[in-house]
């Protein structure tokens, strides 16, 4: 890791026999000159890393990793159409992210969702996107996400 000031850190860890020492880098030079006299006289193999930096923080785009995720994942939900007719999905994924998957798939008016199969096949009908429900969520279990899912589906289809 690097700090504001260029300092180095190794990392020492008693089972693997690395050291987490801090430095000021310099240059290659010495660098290379700490790195033989730990390996010659301490038996210590040098590993350098590389600090967070902005260009580590963010990515190409400017914008954050990916791994900062939009609310919380595991999710049941249930979308409505005009018509009456309804979906009900899960997702592991954080909610925001799959409906707007669900929402790009019916403009492309592609295959790649049954709500998009409903709206090609029905053009005049409109998906309530402002009306979804969620049914669980911070669901991390499959199995219990799956459960939930088919047990509205099949209250749905009852009615």
């Amino acid at each position: 890791m690097t700090t504001k000031d260029n300092t180095r850190f190794f990392h020492y860890d008693v089972k693997r026999q690395l050291i987490s020492v801090a430095f000021r880098s310099l240059c290659d030079e010495v660098s290379h000159q700490i790195r033989r006299l730990l390996k010659h006289h301490a038996n210590i193999d040098r590993v350098f890393q590389r600090g967070r930096t902005i260009q580590n923080i963010l990515s190409a785009n400017g914008k954050p990793p990916t791994s900062m995720k939009e609310g919380p994942a595991g999710a049941v939900y249930h979308i409505q159409c005009d018509c009456g007719d309804s979906y009900v999905g899960e997702t592991s994924r954080p909610l925001p992210i799959r409906i707007k998957e669900h929402k790009t798939s019916v403009h492309k008016k592609d295959s790649k969702s049954a709500l998009s199969d409903h709206t090609r096949t029905h053009p005049d009908h409109n998906i309530q996107w402002n009306n979804i429900k969620i049914l669980a969520n911070n669901q991390s279990d499959y199995k219990i996400r799956k459960l939930l899912e088919a047990i509205v589906i099949k209250r749905n289809s009852q009615q």
